[in-house]
């Protein structure tokens, strides 16, 4: 990971570990971030399910605003 990654993951309270430490994790601790990006158009979020625990994303998910 890029350091900028690393210590986006530190602010948002992420502890990041290795492919093993993500394997063996139980993903009990999650949270939904938005992320924002520059390119995408304001109408259209991404959203991920985050593990606090150790840093793996979970779920993925694609949205709108004009969502019912």
């Amino acid at each position: 990971m890029s350091k900028s990654q690393k210590e986006a993951a530190k602010d948002l309270g992420v502890k990041l570990k290795g492919k093993v430490g993500q394997f063996f994790c139980r993903h009990k601790n999650k949270e939904w971030f938005e992320e924002n990006d520059a390119f995408m158009p304001l109408q259209f979020r991404k959203s991920y399910l985050i593990c606090k625990d150790c840093g793996k994303a979970c779920d993925v998910h694609f949205g709108s605003d004009w969502e019912g």
